[in-house]
């Protein structure tokens, strides 16, 4: 596919720089790009390597233009150059479509309502009162449980599973080996023993949602698991029972939130975050990676908890010095009352 300079800013809705006729091919970084394709610049770190790019064209911001067109390039202007490559970018993916209709090896059960428009895959099992809308496509060896529902335009990639009653909403995407709507981790103490107690609420995804692949998002044990609308899920991500996931907020793979936890809505989580339950995450706030929430937050502000990496040899210094902190403090305060006493002798 190949498209002109002109092309790809109607398409993206940004003014050009610079040679509008050009023919774009392809998308590639400022590093490794090479003739015919476009990359983009939005982080000032990578301006250096604005003026050496192969790239024919470059997505930047207004504070770049100038830079741009001094290095004889040609390009896109605007103000979020990122979101708006990722606009040209999509005009280039070659994804392959599903194919059309129900694969002959797929089960689907009497009572489930499959869209003629739908796609099921080789090997999915469609359950008993289960609801296929029109456009969705679910992917090879997938299962959609009973009475649960896939909305228009939504994806399940192959072997993704959606226990019963579960809801998906309209244009989600969601990644091979995910899991929604098992059952919550729920036991009761009973001496010495634990007694299961049932997960009696579902999952609840609104739409355009996308998850990534591997998660696991449980089900709730009397209300319901939700995911807002617009959340963006990474890899690896553990949603435990009656969780929240405020509207477009975006998580980093390998976090964790536990039970009746509430994250805010255009949340920021980095990766191997930590989120305790029965607290709330107020909206808007920034947890950079390996936060450990323990509290609730109440003010939107970032907020970090992992230790930056340092050398070895740092580090056991630091360790060191963490185990005796308590002494230290004690010391501290014996001089304090030592100092305070000499001052009230004078």
């Amino acid at each position: 596919m190949a498209l002109t300079l002109a092309d790809l800013a109607a398409q993206a809705q940004a003014d050009c720089v610079g040679d509008t006729t050009v023919v774009i091919d392809g998308v590639n970084t400022l590093q490794d790009g090479v003739a015919g394709q476009i990359g983009f610049l939005s982080n000032p770190k990578y301006r250096s390597q604005l003026a050496d790019t192969a790239l024919t064209a470059v997505v930047v911001g207004p504070a770049d233009a100038e830079a741009l067109l001094s290095s004889g390039k040609s390009g896109l202007v605007h103000n979020n150059p990122y979101a708006t490559f990722a606009r040209v970018a999509a005009l280039f993916d070659q994804t392959p479509p599903a194919a059309d209709g129900i694969d002959r090896s797929a089960t689907i059960a009497a009572t489930a309502q499959v869209a003629a428009d739908a796609h099921i895959g080789p090997g999915a099992v469609i359950r008993d009162g289960a609801v296929i809308a029109a456009g969705a496509q679910v992917g090879a060896n997938s299962v959609v449980g009973v009475d649960a529902s896939l909305g228009e335009y939504s994806v399940l990639e192959a072997n993704v599973t959606l226990y019963h009653q579960v809801k998906v909403g309209a244009r989600c995407r969601i990644h091979s080996g995910t899991v929604v709507g098992a059952d919550g981790f729920g036991w009761a103490p009973d001496q010495g023993d634990w007694v299961k107690v049932p997960q009696l609420g579902t999952v609840v995804i609104e739409d355009d949602v996308d998850i990534g692949a591997n998660c696991c998002i449980d089900r709730g044990t009397l209300g319901d698991t939700v995911i807002e609308q617009g959340v963006k899920l990474d890899n690896f991500i553990q949603v435990a029972h009656n969780v929240r996931i405020g509207a477009y907020t975006v998580m980093a793979a390998q976090t964790g939130v536990a039970g009746s936890a509430t994250v805010g809505k255009h949340c920021l989580v980095g990766g191997n975050v930590g989120i305790a339950g029965h607290l709330s995450v107020a909206d808007g706030c920034t947890l950079t990676a390996r936060t450990m929430v323990l509290n609730t937050i109440d003010e939107k502000a970032s907020y970090s908890g992992g230790v930056p990496q340092m050398t070895t040899a740092q580090w056991r210094r630091s360790m060191a010095r963490l185990r005796q902190l308590d002494e230290t403090n004690k010391k501290l305060s014996r001089l304090e009352k030592q100092l305070a006493a000499m001052k009230a002798n004078k």
